[in-house]
This record gives structure tokens, C-alpha cells and sequence, in this order.
């Protein structure tokens, strides 16, 4: 039986209590979140996001990391909670407001390309009728100019780069 197992050695009492496969899965769940972490840092538009993530994460991943070594008798004995799983109130709400921030810069991002790609879409869209409206031109059935927002296949290739399309690659 551990002293105060409740608080700081929370991770001893997940691995006496589940095993080593409750281990292997709350390892994995940490991995997945550092790795996701990661990516939002790659994804981020500007460089204070990445930074910002990279700071969340480097905290987020030593309170991990000191806290199992912790738990195994390899480092000593701090305060350091297990981020989302220990007792600590005030932790849990700092670890949440943090990936708040996290989520905040990735969701940036994410808005940005889906704006982007609707107006590909639509410039899409609209390319795909200009041979109709020119064959009718020229044949005199039509008589209307192409409405001013349709996008040159520049401007195309320039919003699909912008959102990492590939398409005209």
C-alpha cells in the first residue's frame, strides 16, 4: 500500500490496480495527446500558435514524464500532479485551460482552410460552366457577361496551395 496514494502517486495506483495493460492504455492516451499536440503546433497559421502549442506541450509532457519517473523511484519526490488524472482541482483546470489554448490555435487553422476550399470549390464550380457560357456566346444564345467573382485559373491554383491541395500539382 502506498502513502497518500490519492494525490502524488496516482500512477502507481493506476498500475497496481489495472495492470500492466492499464498502463500500456493511459501511456497511449498520453502519446496520443502529445502527438496531436504536435501536429496542432505543425498546423498552426502563425508562428506565436506554434510556439504557444510548443510551450503547452513541453509542460504538459515533463508533468507526464517526472511524475511516472517519479511514481518508478527514479527522480526525486516533487508536487508535480499527473496532468488530467490526479487529484489536484487547480491542475485539472490548468491543464484544461491550456489545451483550451491548444485546441483554440488548431480550430485557427482549420477555419482558415475550410474557407479556403469553399471558395475553391466555388471558383470550381464556376470554371466548370465557362465552356458552356463562351460555346453560347459564340454560337449568340448568350448574351450576359461571366459574373465579376469567377476566379482566373490563377487565383485557383494560388487558393489550393494556400489550403495544401495538391490538385494542379
Amino acid at each position: 500500500l502506498l502513502p497518500v496514494s490519492h494525490t502524488g502517486f496516482i500512477f502507481s495506483v493506476l498500475a497496481e490496480e489495472q495492470g500492466f495493460a492499464g498502463v500500456i492504455v493511459a501511456l497511449g492516451l498520453y502519446l496520443f495527446v502529445i502527438l496531436r499536440s504536435i501536429d496542432a503546433a505543425r498546423l498552426a497559421k502563425d508562428p506565436l500558435g506554434s510556439y504557444l502549442v510548443l510551450g503547452v506541450l513541453a509542460s504538459f509532457t515533463f508533468q507526464v514524464v517526472y511524475n511516472i519517473t517519479m511514481s518508478a523511484g527514479l527522480v526525486p519526490v516533487k508536487g508535480l500532479t499527473l496532468p488530467l488524472m490526479s487529484y489536484g482541482g487547480s491542475s485539472l483546470i490548468a491543464t484544461l485551460a491550456a489545451f483550451g489554448l491548444v485546441l483554440n490555435v488548431l480550430l485557427r487553422r482549420l477555419h482558415a482552410v475550410s474557407h479556403a476550399k469553399t471558395r475553391v470549390l466555388i471558383s470550381i464550380q464556376n470554371n466548370l460552366w465557362r465552356p458552356f457560357v463562351s460555346l453560347g456566346r459564340a454560337l449568340g444564345l448568350a448574351q450576359r457577361q461571366p459574373p465579376s467573382n469567377w476566379l482566373s485559373q490563377k487565383d485557383v491554383i494560388n487558393l489550393c496551395a494556400l489550403a495544401d491541395w495538391e490538385v494542379f500539382k
